[in-house]
C-alpha cells in the first residue's frame, strides 16, 4: 500500500528570503460604521485636528491602548 502524502508548509522566510513579509501579511482595512451624538463626532474631529490625526487613525490608536490594558 502507498503511503499518504503529506503537505508540509515551511515559514514564508524559509521559502523565499526576500519576500516583504510585511506587506504579504498586511491586513485589509473594512469599514465600522458607528452611531454616535453628533457633539461626540465633532469633539473627535477637532480632537484629531489639535493632534493632525485623522479620526480613524485616533479611533485605532485608542482601541489598540485600551485592548492592550
Amino acid at each position: 500500500m502507498a503511503k499518504p502524502l503529506t503537505i508540509k508548509s515551511k515559514k514564508l522566510e524559509d521559502v523565499r528570503p526576500d519576500v516583504p513579509v510585511h506587506l504579504v501579511t498586511d491586513e485589509k482595512p473594512v469599514r465600522l460604521n458607528l452611531n454616535i451624538a453628533p457633539s461626540l463626532r465633532d469633539a473627535w474631529k477637532r480632537a484629531g485636528v489639535d493632534r493632525r490625526m485623522t479620526m480613524t487613525d485616533m479611533i485605532e490608536a485608542a482601541m489598540k491602548k485600551y485592548l492592550s490594558e
